[in-house]
């Protein structure tokens, strides 16, 4: 049984939890060093050289921490009130009343939106999937090469007929081709 070389590892389970909490809490390398009680150059060591994926938890918990910061400010900017109270008039007539604040209306409909858009990917967003495929093909006649055109050109042509549910037939079809045809 191979015998390890070296005293056991001070970053224990328990000593990368305290480092988690510290690091979404804000702390600094160096301040988690001296809070845990762990050398400083032992722990930028460690973060240096992604012992035990400390560099690649560090990162991660970072953009963690800043990703609740986010959330926050999107709470508050969605429960932001978009009425201000002003006076109004001059002297013993001055009254107070509510005014709505365009510029308060326009930055919560664009963080409604925003939020939408991300956390309901599915029915806000503005992105759409798109797929395609590369194909090489090495054809040795012009006999073949114009067959495999009239292959995709009916694969096209099936593909718009599928997407806007009509019926392909031979009129459609021919006006297709001559589409097609045209723009070659």
């Amino acid at each position: 049984m191979p015998r390890e070389v070296g005293r056991p590892t001070n970053l224990t389970n328990d000593l990368l939890l305290e480092i988690k909490k510290l690091i979404i809490d804000g702390k600094t390398l160096r301040e988690i060093a001296e809070i845990t009680q762990v050398s400083e150059k032992t722990l930028y060591g460690w973060h240096a050289s992604n012992y035990q994926n400390l560099n690649t938890l560090v990162e991660g918990w970072k953009r963690e921490r800043m990703l609740r910061k986010a959330e926050v400010n999107l709470e508050e900017m969605l429960d932001m009130p978009v009425e201000t109270l002003e006076w109004e008039g001059s002297g013993d007539d001055r009254t107070q009343v509510v005014l709505t604040n365009p510029a308060l209306v326009r930055i919560k409909q664009d963080t409604a939106k925003f939020v939408a858009e991300t956390l309901g990917k599915k029915s806000y967003s503005k992105q759409t999937a798109t797929k395609s495929l590369v194909v090489n093909v090495s054809v040795d006649s012009t006999e073949e090469m114009e067959r495999m055109a009239e292959l995709l050109n009916n694969s096209k042509r099936d593909e718009i007929h599928s997407r806007t549910n009509q019926p392909s037939n031979g009129i459609e079809a021919n006006a297709l081709d001559r589409q097609v045809q045209a723009k070659e």
